[in-house]
């Protein structure tokens, strides 16, 4: 029995009660886990009941998530992330801001809470999308490019949370399918069993590789990862790899009677299928028990299922709202026409009239429209009984049937007019009232936002690490280093401000329109290229020519995050560049911080383009782009020192002219390579010391009869 209690763990699960997640329950309460459901959602219509201990329906925005989570003192948090029925990936842009705040919240409360572990739900396309992303982006739809998108971020989001005092890891999972889910619309396995069965064909991109699983196998696969002790970073399950012929031929086995009738609509790619990795890093094996076939047979019978119950509800509604009302009014007429029949000649008959009696209750129970059909059986009936009592109807006819069929009229007509208008009024005030409610919602949301934001700043302008005497007294460093060393500490100086990996520095060229690598601290800032154009088609040119901070609010790929100047009389000199690893650190803090730090910068900057200039002017022999030696070794120090501090790489090579005047070489390198003299021999130097760029150089010269020779990376006045 104590083994037993020590075994027992609670486990938090945050995401919509869809088909996977009471599977993950289920597979967890067998193992006699305390499980707990944040559905992050506080509407409980429509929501089927778990086997979770205990349900909260609140939103992940809610000020009392920690609270919550307190309470529940989770063993470890279970986010579902790409598998959360809550969301709705059709509805990207409205998604991703909702998706992303609701994981920081969840991430921020339990840390807050002292939870010891979070595990995040994410798909095995991440990696993919990670790798060659523009590609995917063109063979996948973009509902589903953006969810990748939004996942990866959040996969980053997750490490900035990872600490000693809380581990977080990522389990990702392949498509997961088997159950159906109503907003599902990016499972292909669900799209085209729909298709099938709904419709009768199927519209499939042959070639299009998947890697899938049944979500009894997925559960399973969730709970063995939550059983592992000391788990920390990010594993990926394989899924059975199949494509979406195979899938279509797969769902057309299980119905042969219907094979010939189905309608079959193939789709060709515009590029080529991506390849399914043979190789995961960091797998988690599982024993996946349910095949293709017996996972389709199952998921057809959901789909079916699906379907039977719609349209069990659509002709409920039909009958209720139609058929019903209907059926009630004539059998209360015959009830009212036997009755008044049978009292005929009483005193009960003279005077009770049973018809303005039914058309009153129809008005009042159905509206206008039944207590005008009431109105019409009730006249037609009194006059039948009026055409029985009279002889000569036509002559002899009296008031008192048209004063009679008007009452009748009148009362249910007004009945129902009146209940008609207290229905409406009646849902106005509950749309009124929801709107309110959801109203306040926004504003709580806003108002713990605001909490939020203004206890940051709080922090910022009061802490250490975030003050603006750290970033004077990292900056003031500069003002005492030698000028050809200025720029490579500076990258180094941003980094350590914006609290990033990648800064890089670009040096003005001569005419101004073209801007030079000058440092950049890892290989992200280094995929804007050696050199940048800086003319009014520049994404720059707007914002720094207003000597504003430009700023990547759309998180365009390869773009820097943030980007600013240091100037000379009003023209940028130098753009200094940062990327970050977290959409979270896209806010006006980071931007105000990075101009702060421009401004900081300005003088020690400013002292090194000085410099370069001293050396790069009168440093070319007559006409040519050849330097001289003097001022080729202070460019190749320059350069050396920079390799040594690991920001800036270059490779030097020899150039044999094999008797071809040295001015034929100026044509074949670019502005930001540097050509120069030492002794009689001429050198080159190449920034940015990619295979490929050195390749397509050494074909150029070998294509004018010259060759290089590779030299490394040594000061020439070394040899």
């Amino acid at each position: 029995m104590s083994a037993e209690r020590k075994e027992r763990k609670n486990i938090l699960i945050c995401g919509g009660s869809g088909y996977f997640c009471r599977q993950v329950i289920r597979s967890l309460t067998k193992e006699k886990q305390n499980v707990y459901l944040l559905t992050g959602s506080e509407k409980r219509e429509g929501q089927e009941k778990t086997a979770a201990f205990q349900e909260y329906h609140f939103s992940f925005h809610n000020e009392s998530l920690v609270r919550i989570i307190q309470n529940v003192s989770p063993d470890q948090i279970l986010i579902l992330g790409a598998y959360d029925s809550l969301y709705d990936w059709a509805r990207n842009d409205y998604e991703v801001t909702r998706f992303l705040s609701g994981v920081t919240n969840i991430l921020d409360a339990a840390r807050k809470a002292g939870t010891p572990e979070v595990t995040f739900l994410s798909s095995d396309m991440v990696s993919e999308y990670e790798e060659e992303g523009r590609r995917i982006y063109e063979i996948r739809s973009t509902p589903y490019n953006e969810m990748l998108k939004v996942m990866a971020r959040a996969e980053m989001l997750l490490q900035t949370y990872s600490d000693e005092r809380m581990r977080t890891s990522v389990l990702r999972l392949p498509l997961i399918y088997g159950g159906y889910e109503a907003t599902d619309g990016l499972n292909v396995c669900q799209r085209l069993a729909e298709s099938f069965i709904w419709n009768q064909e199927m519209t499939y991109t042959p070639a299009m590789p998947h890697s899938a699983v049944f979500y009894k196998d997925a559960a399973e696969a969730v709970l063995r990862f939550l059983q592992e002790e000391g788990k920390s970073g990010r594993y990926q399950v394989r899924g059975l790899l199949f494509t979406e012929k195979e899938l279509a031929d797969t769902i057309l086995s299980q119905n042969p009677d219907v094979r010939d009738a189905v309608k079959l609509h193939k789709m060709e790619m515009d590029s080529a299928a991506p390849a399914i990795p043979d190789e995961i890093e960091n797998e988690f094996p599982i024993e996946m028990k349910y095949s293709l076939q017996e996972g389709v047979r199952q998921l057809l019978a959901a789909c079916r299922k699906a379907r039977e119950e719609g349209r069990k509800k659509k002709d409920g509604s039909f009958w209720k709202g139609q058929l019903l009302p209907l059926a009630e009014n004539i059998a209360l007429f015959c009830v009212a026409f036997l009755l008044t029949r049978w009292l005929q000649g009483t005193w009960i008959g003279e005077n009770l009239d049973l018809f303005l009696l039914y058309t009153l209750f129809i008005g009042v129970t159905w509206g206008t429209a039944h207590a005008l059909l009431a109105s019409l059986f009730s006249g037609a009936a009194e006059l039948w009984f009026y055409l029985g009592m009279s002889d000569r109807f036509f002559v002899r006819m009296d008031n008192g049937f048209f004063v009679s069929f008007l009452q009748i009229l009148v009362v249910g007509v007004t009945a129902g007019f009146m209940r008609d208008k207290f229905r409406r009024r009646n849902q106005d005030l509950n749309d009124e009232r929801d709107y309110y409610y959801q109203e306040t919602q926004d504003l709580l949301r806003i108002h713990d936002n605001n909490v939020y934001v203004k206890n940051l700043f709080e922090k910022r302008l009061t802490g250490y690490r975030n003050s603006l005497a750290r970033v004077q007294e990292i900056t003031s460093r500069m003002d005492f280093m030698e000028s050809h060393k200025v720029l490579f500490q500076a990258v180094k100086v941003v980094a350590e401000v914006m609290e990033t990996e990648h800064a890089a520095i670009y040096m003005a060229g001569q005419d101004g329109r073209f801007f030079r690598l000058a440092a950049a601290s890892s290989e992200t800032a280094r995929q804007m290229g050696k050199s940048i154009r800086y003319d009014e088609d520049s994404f720059l040119y707007r914002r720094l020519s207003s000597r504003e901070i430009y700023q990547n609010r759309r998180m365009e790929e390869k773009r820097p995050t943030f980007a600013g100047a240091v100037y000379q009389d009003d023209v940028p000199k130098v753009i200094v560049m940062v990327w970050m690893d977290h959409i979270d650190r896209v806010n006006l803090y980071n931007s105000n911080l990075m101009a702060v730090l421009c401004r900081m910068l300005e003088g020690a900057v400013r002292r090194a383009a000085l410099y370069e200039e001293s050396v790069y002017r009168d440093a070319y022999l007559p006409g040519s782009r050849i330097m001289k030696e003097e001022n080729f070794r202070q460019v190749e120090e320059t350069f050396e020192e920079g390799r040594r501090q690991n920001v800036l790489q270059y490779t030097r090579f020899k150039v044999l002219l094999n008797g071809q005047p040295a001015q034929e070489a100026e044509n074949l390198v670019r502005d930001t390579d540097i050509l120069g003299t030492v002794g009689p021999e001429l050198y080159l130097l190449l920034l940015g010391s990619a295979k490929e760029d050195s390749r397509i150089v050494q074909e150029r010269f070998a294509d004018k009869k010259m060759a290089l020779a590779e030299m490394g990376s040594e000061v020439a006045g070394n040899e």
